[in-house]
């Protein structure tokens, strides 16, 4: 029996030597499904782990709708909810996964909420990004999913034109910001950029607009903020993680990451090209180039056991095709690479077929002291009953609220660091 192990802190299970039993506990072999209090990892009946996964799902929902019913998300362990949006962001975010999920009657209580109470036209200014891939998307999800509800269209088509304002910029990169109310857009408070992932992680919902409406405006909107980005011609496919809507052009402060702010951006070139019946020969080349750029700049291995990762560059190397690094240093490689002076060497070397390099394939300075670094985010999540990022989206919510960095360097201009917070949905393509 090849089962899952099943966590909760167990060592190395039979004769599992893998980094993977070792450190997450999920191994290999007749031995490998060791039962640790109640562990789902141990089932491997599939109808047994559908219904487990269903009443997790239902635990979850009712914990939302006991303490934060028709508020944004729940505040587990204060159990209270809390607004972002003021639009019953989980309810209308998970529309697709009670659907999905058979829960017949908590999808009807949910889907009366938003016929019912959902209000667009308040004076409130959202993330065009989040409202995107959380509301929009959860709309239309449940619209297709439920054989083509009307009244989730309608909101659908109503959120798309009071968001619409946003790209109205003279490069067609949407302001991350806009005020349901007003129309007015603007950048963050924080900075007047909008993030590579506000830029382009549109296209799906956006062109699915055009579907349910019957109108060939929203799509074009979306596709024009991505060419802007790739009119760019960033270094190996990769732009920084922060563009100007005015200019299209990178701050000096943005580095280059597949974490928070810029994964989804990629994730979305792929996709779009699928959707799009794979025609697009643009987007399938602006992908591939970048996975080859992620390959020779971010992925590394440790120097104690040959573990791989994916970091992210520090300012100061997002630079465009053609131009140097400038500041960027090329250190003795503590990476675990032949010739390193340190580590263990990977099966073939710095050259092997994954094109990792010690060098970085660009003189990238490499900071092998850090162990991860966290951007901040501080959503809950579904811990403790809360409906968290349960429906249609993306990866936005997932982050652990720690806060800055956990860097045991800083590094200079150009130094990848490890960035573990975040697990890319394209890694088939990058592997």
């Amino acid at each position: 029996g090849g089962g899952v192990g099943g966590g909760g802190g167990q060592g190395p299970v039979g004769r599992d030597d893998s980094p993977r039993c070792r450190h997450s506990h999920i191994c290999s072999g007749r031995r490998a499904c060791i039962p640790v209090g109640d562990s789902l990892g141990c089932i491997t009946d599939v109808r047994v782990r559908q219904q487990r996964v269903q009443s997790a799902a239902q635990w979850a929902w009712e914990g939302y709708r006991q303490w934060a019913w028709g508020q944004d998300e729940l505040e587990p362990m204060a159990r209270r909810g809390m607004q972002w949006m003021r639009l019953g962001l989980t309810i209308v975010d998970s529309l697709d996964t009670l659907l999905l999920m058979g829960l017949e009657r908590e999808y009807e209580e949910a889907r009366a909420w938003v016929a019912f109470n959902l209000t667009l036209d308040q004076d409130v200014s959202v993330n065009l990004f989040e409202t995107t891939i959380r509301v929009l998307g959860g709309l239309q999800s449940a619209h297709f999913l439920s054989g083509g509800d009307e009244v989730l269209a309608l909101h659908a088509r109503e959120l798309g034109l009071r968001m619409m304002t946003a790209f109205l910029t003279p490069t067609g990169i949407p302001w991350s910001d806009v005020n349901l109310l007003t129309g007015e857009a603007r950048g963050p408070q924080w900075d007047d950029h909008s993030s590579l992932s506000e830029a382009g992680t549109l296209a799906l919902e956006w062109a699915a607009l055009d579907a349910i409406t019957g109108q060939d405006v929203f799509g074009k909107l979306a596709a024009k903020a991505v060419e802007a980005v790739l009119a760019g011609g960033w270094r190996d496919g990769l732009p920084p993680m922060l563009v100007h809507p005015n200019s299209g052009a990178a701050p000096d402060h943005a580095g280059i990451t597949l974490g928070a702010r810029g994964d989804s951006y990629l994730e979305y070139l792929l996709k779009a090209w699928i959707v799009g019946g794979k025609s697009n020969s643009t987007l399938l080349a602006a992908y591939t180039d970048a996975m080859r750029g992620v390959r020779q700049r971010l992925l590394r291995r440790t120097a104690a056991e040959g573990l791989l990762f994916v970091g992210e560059l520090s300012p100061g190397a997002a630079t465009k095709a053609g131009r140097d690094v400038g500041s960027a240093s090329t250190p003795d490689c503590d990476i675990g690479c032949e010739g390193s002076g340190s580590g263990n060497s990977t099966s073939s070397g710095c050259g092997d077929a994954s094109g990792i390099s010690c060098e970085g394939g660009g003189g990238d300075g490499i900071d092998a002291g850090s162990r991860s670094h966290n951007d901040g985010d501080s959503n809950d999540g579904t811990n403790n009953g809360s409906g968290g990022d349960s429906g249609g989206g993306d990866d936005t919510g997932s982050g652990n609220g720690s806060g800055g960095s956990a860097s045991a360097s800083s590094g200079g201009a150009g130094t990848v660091k490890p960035k573990m917070d975040h697990l890319v949905c394209f890694l088939p393509g990058l592997l």
